[in-house]
């Protein structure tokens, strides 16, 4: 076993192997305020039942309330309690993943796809 290489970047939380992550989001229409959740899903070859759940991501018009990490022999989801801030997002941005892919020698972030999302005014705005 060797070491991995130094520095480490930023978000990096132990991931190690061949990965791909996708998102799913419960909801296609939010209001504004209101919390919903999307899920990362982690699959592949690797330390993937042993990694730390990624730090929580900076999704510019959102705020993140939390994550929830759940994890089984061949998957991890982390799952993201989202709040939209304003009625002007469209999309839930890529989530990233920071990895070390072993065959490359490199670390990678990995991002989901964004996901289509309409945010409606606060309830108690005009509309």
């Amino acid at each position: 076993v060797r070491a991995l290489p130094e520095p480490r970047p930023r978000g990096f939380s132990g991931a190690v192997g061949e990965f791909v992550v996708a998102a799913r989001c419960e909801a296609t229409t939010v209001r504004v305020g209101q919390a919903f959740t999307v899920e990362l899903a982690v699959e592949g070859r690797g330390n993937l039942e042993r990694f730390a759940a990624p730090p929580l991501p900076q999704l510019q018009g959102f705020h993140v309330e939390g994550q929830l990490d759940r994890r089984t022999a061949d998957r991890r989801v982390f799952a993201l309690e989202l709040i939209a801030l304003h009625e002007s997002i469209d999309a839930v941005p890529p989530l990233p993943l920071v990895v070390f892919e072993p065959a490359g020698g490199r670390y990678t972030t990995l991002r989901s796809e964004p996901l289509p999302l309409a945010v409606q005014p606060a309830v108690g705005e005009l509309e």
